[in-house]
């Protein structure tokens, strides 16, 4: 099962992780009470369970993926809520996942203390990317996002380099989308502070490819 960095277990949904998108944060929990197999399965829910991390094999992944949306693989995974405030369309499989520091009708913060996320259009900058959208989630709803491991990412529609190992950058106001620089591309705090990973797959215009995620999962 997976292997939490928390208190309390959190198990798979019949939804899979890359399918939950739900109004409450319970419902993550509530869902599992049926589930065949998994004896003394909890049915609790509260608050605190938002941004739990949960860690994932290949195998596990793999066998709680919901393939329409396609495989996961083995990382980390996090319970988040997308603003209410987001754009639907910019939070689809593959697609960027970024800190909001200003939650909808919060106070400033709140977004970095409740696990809120947004999309590239509402992101407070191109420096808050915290991970990968697994699935769509209704805005003001909760699901999963991926923050470490190998990932499926969507690309922008013009690549910059197209080769595997090049370095993936969050692309920012590109309506959720990832680009690919050269490995040789120099260092600066642009391309730090966007930085997500290596490519696995060449990557391609328009595509969703695999990633290597090298994310600090301590980041948010």
């Amino acid at each position: 099962m997976p292997r939490n960095f928390v208190d309390k277990s959190l198990w798979n949904t019949q939804l899979a992780v890359n399918n939950v998108n739900v109004p409450t944060v319970g419902q993550v929990n509530s869902l599992f009470a049926g589930i065949g197999g998994l004896p003394g399965a909890p049915v609790y829910g509260s608050q605190g369970d938002l941004g739990k991390i949960i860690c994932l094999s290949d195998a596990e992944a793999a066998a709680f993926s919901f393939l329409t949306n396609g495989t996961l693989f083995g990382g980390l995974y996090q319970l988040v809520q997308l603003d209410s405030g987001a754009t639907s369309a910019n939070a689809l499989v593959g697609m960027a996942a970024y800190m909001l520091d200003t939650a909808t009708g919060g106070a400033t913060g709140a977004g970095g203390q409740t696990y809120t996320v947004t999309d590239s259009a509402h992101a407070l900058s191109t420096s808050l990317g915290v991970g990968v959208f697994l699935n769509t989630i209704t805005p003001g709803n909760f699901g999963f996002i991926q923050i470490s491991g190998k990932a499926t990412v969507q690309y922008t529609a013009a690549v910059t380099d197209t080769n595997i190992g090049d370095a993936v950058l969050f692309a920012g106001t590109t309506a959720g989308t990832f680009n690919a620089v050269a490995a040789a591309t120099a260092v600066t705090d642009a391309v730090l502070s966007t930085f997500l990973g290596n490519a696995i797959q060449a990557p391609a215009n328009g595509a969703l490819k695999t990633v290597l995620m090298k994310l600090a999962p301590w980041r948010y």
